[in-house]
């Protein structure tokens, strides 16, 4: 008699046990066809998908053969690539050869919904990730599949879950979309805006040509040595240790620090009691953020004393510019910049009123871009948690 189990999480009326099968014996993987490079073609009948094709990969061979019906995939079909990057898919193009390092998935109607399959294939991938150390690189063989032992309810709930989950899905993906397009929109604003393209209404006077150093002093922090040494760092005190994790964090405003300086670790380095803007200028370079908690500055960043210019219109500014730092590194090396060349940048600025204007505009982007990006991460936390509960 099989091994029967029942999930965490179950639809009202549902309550027989779950009951255990091979995957073998409730789904058919077919491999597709292994091509010789004159097989291929940059023009024909049927394009061929590779396993690029589903991820980053937006070029197609194509082939005239007429093959077995097997070979084929068309919409609607449940595929899995099974090398490099790996994982389910429902196809949705048009009819189309797969390559050898793809299987096509025959289900057994009886016992296998094809929504729940999915699903129940995406949750088994997130398994095989979590024995891995998060590597990607992952090869999978048919025996495995075929071999493994998994436990499935009624074709009823299966139907349930996989709709269910696809509506997350949907969701998950309508978010990802909208959260593209405020980006794009923010992108081409700051194009817009700093190129005085647009104006708001009221404002005509020129902008001033100037250089950054002009408008503030720059300063650049300054850091103990040996950096390791616990006497720097103290979990009491009130004053932080900027870190680029936390800039990274926590995208632009600096509210919280993981690490905390000594007041021997405070006599050596920069430290800042109020709200700054400050600039990293190593690691990941030219990130501009402005701090509301008493911190120290290490030598990875500069900060902006007394600014003849708005904060915040400085910070979309730097944004905006910060792809441009990378012309100063030497192809796959850590780019570094200096005080001397952000000094001397130049820059057109307009003046106070005006730059509040745009900030205001800007951060009000930001906002609905954050609130669209945490909507996504709720989302995907629920179905992570749903997948997680809802099989055994």
């Amino acid at each position: 008699m099989s091994e029967r189990k029942q999930p965490k999480i179950r639809f009202k009326g549902f309550n027989d046990p779950w009951e255990q099968r091979k995957l073998g014996n409730v789904i058919t993987f077919i491999n597709g066809r292994a091509y010789s490079q004159n097989e291929l073609l940059d023009n024909g009948k049927y394009p061929v998908l590779r396993v690029g094709n589903f991820y980053t990969n937006n070029s197609w061979y194509y082939s005239n053969l007429e093959l077995d019906s097997k070979y084929y995939a068309t919409k609607g079909d449940l595929l899995y690539t099974w090398s490099a990057t790996f994982g389910p898919h429902i196809w949705r193009g048009p009819k189309v050869i797969f390559h050898y390092h793809i299987w096509k998935l025959i289900l057994s109607a009886k016992f296998v919904d094809k929504r729940f399959a999915l699903q129940f294939l995406f949750a088994d991938r997130e398994k095989l990730l979590n024995n891995t150390n998060g590597s990607t690189m992952i090869h999978v063989t048919k025996k495995e599949m075929e071999n493994k032992i998994a436990f499935f309810p009624s074709i009823d709930e299966q139907k349930k879950i996989g709709g269910l989950l696809s509506i997350a899905d949907r969701l998950i993906a309508a978010n990802q979309s909208k959260l593209g397009q405020l980006k794009r929109l923010k992108k081409l604003l700051m194009q817009k805006i700093f190129n005085q393209e647009w104006r708001f209404k009221g404002f005509t006077d020129p902008w001033e040509q100037r250089k950054l150093g002009e408008l503030t002093k720059i300063r650049r922090g300054a850091s103990p040595r040996p950096i390791k040494d616990p006497k720097w760092f103290s979990k009491s005190s009130e004053v932080g240790w900027l870190r680029i994790s936390d800039v990274t964090k926590q995208k632009g405003r600096i509210y919280h620090i993981e690490q905390h300086l000594s007041k021997a670790g405070q006599s050596k380095t920069l430290i800042l009691n109020d709200r700054h803007l400050i600039l990293s200028i190593a690691a990941t370079v030219g990130k501009p953020v402005i701090n509301y908690v008493k911190t120290g500055i290490h030598d990875g960043f500069i900060v902006f004393i007394n600014p003849k210019f708005d904060l915040e219109f400085m910070v979309q500014f730097l944004e905006k510019i910060r792809p441009k730092w990378q012309k100063y590194g030497q192809p796959g090396s850590q780019v570094n910049i200096n005080s001397d060349l952000v000094r001397n940048l130049g820059i057109l600025i307009p003046n106070a009123s005006e730059q509040q204007k745009i900030a205001g505009a800007l951060n009000k982007m930001d906002d609905l871009i954050a609130a669209n990006q945490r909507r996504l991460d709720q989302l995907q936390s629920l179905k992570k948690y749903l997948m997680q509960n809802m099989f055994v």
